[in-house]
């Protein structure tokens, strides 16, 4: 469905509704429960000393991980620790990004802390959103912004818990899982909440992605992908359609971890559409202005479809893999929408 059929649908609606939209989605008390009996929800989470995983402790650590990040009124912000890791202007790359991996998942690994907010530059939203998603299995809140006011917010509000990693952009509010962080130049999935007035409204019940649930291939069969400490640096370059031959991929098989390339649309269409590898995985995605989509039927022989996820999300994807150890085409197939 194009994005203009859905706004037109959306603004049909908005002209029925007596108040605002954001109004209409303002959630009613969340209860966890564990086999029948309620373990905490919004009016006594403040008292709770067990119960559900990531139910304990009110503490928040704020990570600054990139770009020059003011922090005028920080101190409106009771009951959250501070930590700087890096002043990155540009994108986090892979080390970096498992640096980051470390420090978070020793704060959720304590029941001090109700969760983690993670800082970064605009530009390592989107890379940190969906890595946060993949390597952080926890019940707990992590929220990627480059806005820290915005993401101490959202996870302060108990609602964050029990739906993985999120993302929300200062200018518009809007709250993304982890897999569907919004792409730099424009956003990608559907959102699920929406920070407006410094109040989060909720559009459906915690939840987890496909990509990330409890039975998907990730955390079934590949559970050393929460793994922070690696061995090892993979290399994953992007590449764009039409730019390389397949002999200069075959070259390059040995000195690199994967392939990603770069689709301005469906890659049956695309002159870089002979490019794959059985030694290597080769994945096909797209770069698109509204939600990215290439299927199986749109790739050659031997290599792989991203499915939903846009170029970054796919090197990041074959990078965590790599950096486990899964290195097969057949096996990294496997991890994809």
């Amino acid at each position: 469905m194009k994005l203009s059929i859905v706004a037109a649908v959306m603004a049909a609606c908005s002209t029925v509704l007596s108040s605002p939209v954001h109004e209409k989605f303002k959630h009613g008390p969340l209860n966890v429960t564990t086999n029948g009996t309620t373990v905490w929800n919004r009016s006594n989470h403040s008292n709770i000393s067990g119960g559900a995983a990531g139910a304990v402790g009110t503490k928040l650590k704020v990570i600054i991980t990139g770009g020059s990040v003011p922090l005028s009124n920080a101190s409106q912000f009771t009951n959250v620790e501070w930590q700087t890791l890096f002043n990155a202007s540009s994108t986090l790359n892979i080390t970096q990004l498992y640096n980051v991996a470390s420090t978070v998942n020793q704060t959720l690994q304590d029941d001090t802390y109700s969760g983690v907010v993670i800082v970064s530059n605009q530009r390592s939203v989107e890379t940190l959103g969906f890595f946060s998603a993949v390597v952080f299995d926890t019940n707990k809140t992590v929220v990627v912004s480059d806005d820290y006011a915005s993401g101490i917010y959202v996870a302060k509000d108990y609602g964050s818990q029990f739906r993985g990693a999120l993302t929300v952009a200062q200018k518009s509010g809007l709250i993304y899982s982890g897999v569907f962080a919004p792409a730099e130049r424009d956003a990608s999935g559907v959102p699920v909440g929406l920070l407006y007035d410094k109040q989060v409204n909720w559009f459906m019940e915690p939840s987890l992605p496909l990509l990330i649930d409890t039975t998907s291939p990730i955390r079934t069969n590949y559970s050393n992908f929460t793994t922070t400490n690696i061995s090892t640096t993979p290399v994953v370059p992007i590449i764009f359609d039409g730019n390389f031959s397949q002999t200069v991929v075959n070259r390059l098989t040995g000195s690199i971890n994967g392939l990603v390339v770069a689709v301005p649309d469906f890659a049956s269409n695309s002159t870089a559409s002979t490019l794959s590898s059985t030694q290597i995985p080769v994945v096909f995605a797209q770069v698109s202005s509204e939600i990215p989509f290439v299927s199986g039927d749109d790739v050659p022989s031997d290599a792989i479809a991203a499915g939903y996820l846009s170029p970054i999300k796919a090197q990041v994807l074959v990078s965590i893999a790599a950096a486990n150890n899964v290195t097969s085409p057949a096996s990294v197939a496997q991890l994809f929408p």
